[in-house]
């Protein structure tokens, strides 16, 4: 399958999720690259060191749909060498092509089965009373320990 992009976004979205890539973890290739995961009409960027974990999205035209690591600072360095147009992204089964005009490069995937992705919390909407609210900030961001709340 083939994605045209635009290359500057495209930089963008890879440059800022390979900050959250680890490059210590040297155990588990999958924690050293970014997934990316194509939907319809966008493509999700994932990104952790166990620690903290990144989530961006880029919109697209495509449909496509796909799920893939790749290794980003090699990808990153290709890309910072051409030009500001639109690139054309082929997923293979074991490798990425980027190519633009007659440059072309080849990229290889890691294995998408040990990327940890971060618990999904569902979306719900609750309630605090203001006195709890109140309390627990006065608990919290009190000066001195022996200060009371009425004081303020």
């Amino acid at each position: 399958m083939t994605i045209q992009l635009l290359k500057n976004e495209f930089l963008e979205k890879l440059e800022t999720s390979s900050r959250f890539a680890s490059s210590k973890l040297s155990s588990t290739t999958s924690l050293q690259g970014v997934c990316l995961i194509g939907e319809e009409n966008k493509i999700n960027f994932y990104s952790t060191d166990l620690n903290y974990y990144y989530h961006t999205t880029l919109k697209n035209e495509s449909n496509e749909k796909f799920k893939i690591i790749v290794e980003p600072r090699k990808i990153i360095e290709f890309l910072s060498l051409l030009t500001e147009v639109k690139i054309e992204v082929e997923i293979k089964e074991k490798a990425v092509i980027i190519t633009q005009g007659k440059i072309k490069g080849q990229f290889p995937l890691f294995s998408d089965v040990d990327f940890p992705f971060p618990q999904k919390i569902p979306k719900k909407n609750k309630k605090l009373k203001s006195l709890f609210l109140r309390k627990t900030y006065h608990l919290f961001f009190l000066p001195f320990p022996t200060m009371k709340p009425d004081l303020y």
